[in-house]
């Protein structure tokens, strides 16, 4: 049987639930595909991969190295929001193209992101030059894919972002189990029938942006008999500063969860949950994936977000501002037979969609390289 030696290239050496996430899942669905020997990760910088120390993450300088030992048959970039040129940090990340020609390695890009425009001439010419080499081009949005549309690249498959089947890496009875005995041991609140709530700092553009989330909070615990627990997911974003600002206003019925969780525990908290706010791309994905109503707090007007929320036909769900939370909380938790029939059905064409992406990945490294 041949086996197979794949380096995936992304933001794994970050606290961030989403980008910790997309090797794991890139793995699972490759490994019922493919025999896997090898599956090498890099990051810019490198180390031991964030709450999973047995796991190593080589920085990109290290690729070439790698590729001379392991000779790959495939590198794959993404996921995430990393097609982009606006930080050495991210610059980095293309050198899989480099590498790619040099040693006639197919490069694939795996639903990634694209967050900004690629406005300059120079910029232009660059990417078209990058995704000229790319055996296999995929975005995780029409939002990424206008983005590359305009700067000239062509041939751009749309694919959902893996993470929407998150159920089938982690079930969601085992998530729930998980999260009892996360209840038991103190590291979560032992409690059931509550909000999931998650927010970063920087969402706040306006004057009164945080106290309008204070009020929709007070009011949801007044019109409701749920709790809330508050949730750091991004802990690069220094989620958990605001969340204990948020808990200093409550006294009663919201509950902080005071320390960084892995990512199966953040799933587990959002699994359980009745409902989930947030600003997390990923925190969203990740409801939707178990059937828990969500809505996102996209005060920022982030593209990804709003492509998600395009993408899944739940476009009211996507919140632009502060004061509307708390109606459009009301409207979704009340789900209706038709919309939960909706749901059952989109989610399953997405699935579909992103069971192609994995089949066309699998079938490109096993026909060779170029």
């Amino acid at each position: 049987m041949k086996l197979y030696n794949i380096a995936q290239i992304g933001t794994f050496d970050v606290e961030n639930y989403g980008d910790l996430l997309f090797p794991n899942m890139f793995y699972n669905e490759m490994s019922k595909r493919i025999a896997l020997r090898e599956h090498t990760l890099f990051s810019p910088i490198g180390g031991a991969k964030p709450f999973e120390t047995n796991v190593e993450v080589f920085p990109m300088s290290d690729l070439e190295k790698k590729i001379n030992f392991f000779h790959y048959d495939a590198i794959v970039v993404g996921g995430g929001d990393i097609i982009r040129n606006d930080t050495e940090y991210f610059r980095s990340l293309w050198l899989a193209k480099e590498m790619g020609q040099r040693y006639r390695i197919p490069v694939i890009w795996n639903c990634v992101g694209v967050p900004f425009s690629f406005n300059g001439s120079e910029d232009r010419k660059n990417i078209q030059d990058y995704c000229n080499q790319l055996v296999y081009l995929s975005v995780r949005d029409m939002n990424a894919q206008n983005k590359l549309i305009h700067a000239g690249v062509k041939n751009i498959n749309v694919v959902p972002d893996s993470i929407i089947n998150l159920n089938r890496l982690y079930r969601k009875d085992t998530l729930q189990k998980r999260f009892l005995e996360l209840g038991r041991i103190g590291a979560v609140p032992a409690i059931k029938d509550y909000i999931a709530l998650q927010a970063s700092p920087g969402i706040f553009h306006r004057e009164n942006d945080y106290e309008e989330l204070i009020n929709t909070i007070k009011n949801i615990l007044e019109k409701t008999r749920l709790n809330v627990v508050l949730l750091s997911i991004c802990h690069c974003h220094n989620d958990l500063l605001l969340l204990q600002k948020i808990k200093s206003s409550f006294p009663e019925r919201v509950f902080l969860i005071n320390q960084k969780l892995n990512t199966k525990d953040i799933a587990s908290v959002i699994a359980s949950s009745r409902f989930f706010i947030g600003t997390s791309l990923h925190g969203n994905i990740t409801a939707y994936s178990y059937g828990v109503k969500h809505l996102a707090l996209n005060i920022a007007n982030i593209s990804k977000i709003d492509g998600f929320f395009d993408l899944i036909h739940q476009q009211e769900a996507c919140i632009h501002k502060m004061k509307d939370v708390e109606n459009m909380f009301f409207k979704q938790i009340i789900a209706t037979e038709d919309e939960d029939k909706h749901y059952e059905k989109r989610k399953s064409q997405l699935a579909q969609q992103i069971d192609i992406h994995f089949n066309n990945i699998a079938n490109i490294i096993v026909k060779g390289k170029k």
